[in-house]
């Protein structure tokens, strides 16, 4: 008994490494053991009586008394006439078992031996009435069989042949040939002839598995222990949904092993592999081949034998899954494949600034666990999958600077955690879907620069947490809704290059934290309302291309933040308000290309830190206040096109930074400031068209940097120092005076 229980021991551990004959076989052994140790030998069964049956070959030694007559007719008694008529179907054919002796044995009682009776005759004589007459089978019409295709697994097995010098198996019976794959040694095939199982195990197989392996989606067992396969497994075999058995045991792997419920690696040296991490390797490899790789400005250890969280801007978490790929600006090229969406536990997706063509694949929408999905500043095209919208954690959205098109998805208001929604730069058509106001984190909107029409949803108003709203750029129409003043958290808001039309609502005045309003470029009309000075933090207002009108009202000055306020080309009228001067942070004021009168106030001197001064094309009068000299940060002043007279204030030469002083289109007179020539910055010179008299000042010589000079349309006298001839934009020709 103990040698029964050592055997069934024994037969436990290497249950894996035999097949069911070989089982039944040494259960069989077990039981003549158990009866050898009770002392008991089994009886020995009766001899086979075998039936005659005409296909039997019988042993030499076994010499049958009966052979049939070639005319199946005998003699029939006097008062009976049989007729003995084969039956065509009935042919018995003996199959012998792989433990039976396929000797023909006669029993020791009955004989085969033919003996007639008494009264017959001993010899078999045809009845002259009765003749055996045989019958015809039946003419068999043959039926077209079509030859099935070949499998589509067949592939992959040869892929496995050639990777594992197939030619020097012990057994390759029938591999490579016409023969159906489940003739192939070592295949089963279910009934639609995928392959289930590869049992080649033993078989002297080298080299490395192939990662065509993965190919085989219907594969559940995999024996192929004690080879001299070497190298890793192949992460594609993660593919392998179906497969429950993985015995590789006795060969040179190396890597991890598929962590599979039956396996017998489990005590070796290799660390085990979860399916879905070996998912997520073969996902980056797709990728790698898909987006040029190769060329990456930074590809290090990817498709190594290192461990993923190696390979150049991949993060795993514990369990060494993938959570972040970030891959900005890394000279990425070419697509980017379905399989990302492979990557289950993915949270950070950072592709921008690379040049990744084709559509954006819906499987993203399979990321459940994505937070940040940026693939900015590519050339993507398509359309935005509505998949995105199934990103129930997202938290940020870049698609800006591609050539996506289409409509924007209404799905994606079903963001709920979205915080940052960037779109813009894209050529999207369509109207905004009112239902991004869903979106109650949204903090940025930013649409602008693409092709979008309609009117201005006033559901936006419900965007309670929104701070950046840009929608420029687009071929929006309709008035400003009232509803964005409910935007208390908002920071700005830019609206320019639309067609909007109507008046600037006051109710915006309500923005408490705006800090840039952006509206020109539309069809805005009426009056600037005064209640924009109430929006204590705006620094930039920007209402330029409008058809605004009347005057800019003095409140503007209580925007003590503001530091850019440009009102150019609408048809404002007036003056400018002296009280201007009281926005002490401002750098950047542009009134040019309005209807304004009246002098240029001198308190704008006291604009310490402005940087860039448009007053040009209006019909401003006077002279030039000399106060404009002590603007030590300017960098640009434009006076032309206006009505100004008396003589240039030599106090301008102390503006050292200025790099364009444009005064042309006046009526000032008198003669050049010597002054002029300590400009050491200055790039641009227009005193161009007006009354200037007197000599060029040979101080002008100095100025190195200049690279435009424009002086004609005066009275200029006398000669033009030599050193300015070599400004590379100049219109002395016209002066008809000759050169110093």
């Amino acid at each position: 008994m103990d040698a029964v229980l050592s055997l069934g021991c024994a037969m436990r551990k290497i249950k894996n490494r035999i097949g069911r004959a070989s089982m039944f076989a040494l259960i069989s052994a077990a039981v003549v053991l158990s009866l050898a140790a009770c002392g008991q030998t089994p009886e020995p069964e009766p001899p086979v009586v075998l039936a005659f049956t005409p296909t039997h070959t019988p042993s030499p030694t076994a010499t049958p008394t009966y052979t049939p007559s070639p005319t199946p007719t005998r003699a029939p008694s006097p008062t009976a006439t049989p007729t003995f008529t084969p039956t065509p179907t009935a042919a018995p054919t003996h199959t012998p078992s792989p433990t039976a002796t396929a000797t023909y044995t006669p029993s020791p009682t009955p004989t085969a031996t033919y003996t007639p009776s008494p009264t017959a005759a001993p010899t078999h004589t045809p009845s002259p009435t009765a003749t055996y007459t045989p019958t015809p089978s039946p003419t068999a019409t043959p039926t077209y069989m079509p030859t099935p295709p070949p499998s589509p697994d067949r592939p992959a097995l040869i892929a496995l042949y050639n990777a594992t010098y197939g030619a020097t198996w012990t057994n390759s019976d029938n591999w490579l040939t016409d023969a159906p794959i489940s003739e192939w040694h070592g295949v089963e095939v279910d009934d639609d002839r995928r392959v289930i199982a590869l049992r080649l195990s033993g078989n002297t197989l080298s080299g490395e598995i192939p990662p065509e392996l993965g190919e085989l989606a219907k594969l559940e067992t995999l024996e192929l222990y004690d080879n001299a396969l070497s190298g890793e497994i192949p992460p594609e075999m993660a593919n392998l949904a179906s497969l429950t058995v993985a015995l590789m045991s006795g060969n040179r792997l190396t890597g991890c092993y598929l962590a599979l419920w039956d396996n017998d690696l489990a005590d070796s040296e290799m660390t085990p592999c979860a399916p879905s991490r070996w998912r997520d390797r073969a996902a980056l490899i797709a990728f790698y081949n898909s987006a040029g790789g190769d060329d990456w400005a930074n590809n290090d250890n990817w498709l190594t034998g290192a461990d993923v969280s190696e390979w150049h801007g991949v993060e795993v978490d514990a369990g060494r899954r993938v959570t972040a790929l970030r891959l900005s600006d890394n000279f990425l090229s070419g697509e980017i494949p379905p399989e990302l969406g492979q990557l289950s536990k993915l949270r950070t997706l950072n592709l921008s600034a690379n040049v990744l063509s084709g559509e954006i694949p819906s499987e993203i929408g399979e990321l459940a666990k994505l937070e940040t999905l940026h693939l900015s500043e590519n050339e993507l095209s398509g359309e935005i999958p509505s998949e995105i919208g199934e990103l129930a954690k997202l938290d940020s959205l870049r698609l800006r600077y591609n050539a996506l098109t289409g409509e924007i998805p209404s799905e994606l208001g079903d963001l709920a955690k979205l915080r940052m929604l960037e779109l813009d730069n894209n050529a999207l058509t369509g109207e905004i879907p009112p239902e991004l106001a869903q979106i109650a984190k949204l903090e940025t909107l930013h649409l602008h620069h693409n092709a979008l029409i309609g009117e201005l949803p006033p559901e936006l108003g419900e965007l309670a947490n929104l701070r950046s709203l840009w929608l420029a750029g687009n071929e929006l129409s309709g008035e400003i809704p009232t509803e964005l003043a409910r935007l208390a958290k908002l920071e700005n808001l830019i609206l320019y290059g639309n067609e909007l039309s109507g008046g600037i609502p006051t109710e915006l005045a309500k923005l408490a934290k705006l800090k840039d309003l952006q509206l020109f470029g539309n069809a805005l009309s009426g009056a600037l309302p005064p209640e924009l000075g109430n929006l204590a933090k705006l620094e930039n207002l920007s209402l330029p291309g409008n058809d605004l009108s009347g005057a800019i009202p003095p409140e503007l000055a209580q925007l003590s933040n503001l530091k850019a306020l440009a009102l150019d080309n609408n048809l404002l009228s007036g003056e400018i308000p002296p009280e201007i001067a009281q926005l002490s942070r401002l750098q950047w004021l542009n009134l040019a290309g309005n209807a304004l009168i009246g002098e240029i106030p001198p308190e704008i001197g006291g604009l310490s830190k402005i940087e860039v001064l448009n007053l040009s094309d209006n019909a401003l009068i006077g002279e030039i206040p000399p106060e404009l000299g002590g603007l030590s940060k300017l960098v640009e002043m434009r006076l032309s096109n206006n009505i100004l007279s008396g003589e240039l204030p030599p106090e301008l030469g102390g503006l050292s930074k200025i790099r364009q002083l444009i005064l042309a289109n006046n009526v000032l007179s008198g003669e050049l400031p010597p002054e002029f020539g300590g400009l050491a910055n200055l790039e641009w010179l227009d005193i161009s068209r007006n009354a200037l008299t007197g000599e060029i000042p040979p101080e002008l010589g100095g100025l190195s940097n200049l690279g435009l000079l424009l002086l004609a349309g005066n009275d200029l006298s006398g000669c033009v120092p030599s050193a300015l001839t070599n400004v590379a934009g100049n219109d002395l020709d016209n002066l008809g005076l000759p050169t110093c």
